[in-house]
This record gives C-alpha cells, sequence and structure tokens, in this order.
C-alpha cells in the first residue's frame, strides 16, 4: 500500500473530485456545501486542502476555510473508514498547519467527532472554552447548523459534545 499527503500543484483528474465528492457526500457532519467536485478543487488549487491518496487513490482530505482575512476554519475533514484509526487523521491535521497561508493567522476547528478532536490535540490544536475570544462568535456558534437560531445562546452541546480547538501559536 503506497500511502503519500498531496498538496497543490500535484494535480489531480477531474474524475478524482468526483470520486472524493461522492465518498464524502456519505458521511454525516460535513457541510455538504463544502463537498461538491467543484468546491473541493477550487479549495485544493487554491492551496487550502490536504488530500490522503493510498494507492493513486482519494482517502483523505482536510481544508481550511477563510473565514476573514485573520481567521480560518479547519473542517471537511474525512477519511476513509477503513483507514481510521491509524493515525492519518492526525497527518492530515499537521499537514495543515504547514501551510503558509496560515502564518500568523488564527486556525480553529470544530467537531462533535471524538476521534477528530483526539487528531487534532496530537497536531498541536488545544481545546478551547471561550467561543467568542479570540475566536469571534459569528464564525463558531454563529454558523452553527445543528441547533435552532434562537437556542444558539444557551447551546447544551457547546463544550460537552461540541468541542472547539484552536491551533497552538496560531496568530494568538
Amino acid at each position: 500500500m503506497q500511502v503519500h499527503l498531496a498538496v497543490y500543484p500535484e494535480m489531480m483528474a477531474s474524475e478524482f473530485w468526483e470520486k472524493l465528492s461522492k465518498d464524502m457526500a456519505k458521511e454525516g457532519g460535513i457541510l455538504q456545501t463544502r463537498t461538491s467536485p467543484e468546491e473541493l478543487r477550487g479549495t485544493y488549487e487554491n492551496g487550502l486542502a490536504v488530500i490522503l491518496m493510498v494507492d493513486d487513490e482519494p482517502a483523505g482530505y482536510f481544508a481550511i476555510w477563510p473565514m476573514s482575512e485573520e481567521y480560518y476554519e479547519v473542517g471537511s475533514g474525512f477519511i476513509r473508514k477503513d483507514l481510521r484509526s491509524q493515525g492519518y487523521g492526525t497527518a492530515l491535521y499537521k499537514k495543515i498547519a504547514t501551510l503558509s497561508v496560515l502564518d500568523g493567522k488564527i486556525a480553529f476547528a470544530i467537531s462533535k467527532n471524538p476521534a477528530a478532536i483526539k487528531a487534532g490535540y496530537r497536531a498541536g490544536f488545544i481545546r478551547h472554552l471561550d467561543w467568542k475570544n479570540p475566536v469571534p462568535y459569528e464564525f463558531t456558534c454563529g454558523l452553527c447548523d445543528w441547533i435552532e437560531e434562537d437556542k444558539k445562546p444557551m447551546c447544551p452541546d457547546r463544550n460537552s459534545s461540541c468541542t472547539l480547538c484552536i491551533l497552538h501559536g496560531g496568530g494568538i
């Protein structure tokens, strides 16, 4: 089995993006607006994504999403089911953390997935209990589609099943 992490400018064929999009669409917890072939390809070609390749097939994908000039969300994390719990999530997080676009910026991740949170910790992300500072509320809870708008201020998931992590040293 040959494994490597791909970053732009390594080019991928059009069919590649279709397959990756279909695989990611089967997963829960990934915003579907971020999994179209066009969105995946555009994010990658803008230098904002890392792809786990296994035997020349897409097997994982992590991206950073610019929320503003200063803040980037690490999201759309996907690893093929047969490759989970083997350290690939940590490897993808670590590679994302090296992207030059994050220099001096604040990178954060929000997840309800314990395995993703654990991989983030291993890659240098730290749990952060304040959902309003240094990352503005509109980038954390404000965009949440897991709970009704009127319930967000007192969200029962915050710091329980939903975790905010910030990349250590990332602009703070």
